[in-house]
């Protein structure tokens, strides 16, 4: 994830206010975006997550998120600190699913690490 995550930061122009990543086996619903960002102008945030499910192309099954008994508690559409919500650290940590403030992405992910 390292070397192609710092590619695209690379490349973000140094303005732009948002950043997200998305893998290539990945589909985002229509609007997503939109509503993600429109969250964080709202609320200020400087990271905003977005729900997520697997699905299974082979038999076209929708699956619920490994992490969703943790995350669905969580409020929606509103600013909340870890303290207040202590399951949002249990929730996947991956960097997709999730909106950016560019700010926050200051420092190059380290490429030698296997994930």
């Amino acid at each position: 994830m390292g070397t192609a995550a710092n590619a695209g930061l690379d490349a973000c122009p140094e303005d732009a206010k948002y950043v997200m990543f998305l893998d290539a086996d990945d589909a985002m619903a229509a609007g997503a975006v939109q509503k993600l960002t429109a969250t964080a102008e709202a609320t200020g945030a400087d990271v905003v997550v977005g729900d997520w499910v697997r699905y299974e192309v082979d038999t076209g099954k929708v699956v619920e998120a490994y992490d969703a008994q943790h995350t669905d508690p969580l409020p929606r559409d509103e600013l909340f600190a870890p303290e207040d919500h202590p399951s949002v650290m249990r929730m996947s940590p991956v960097p997709w699913r999730k909106l950016y403030r560019r700010c926050v992405w200051n420092t190059r992910l380290d490429e030698r690490r296997e994930v």
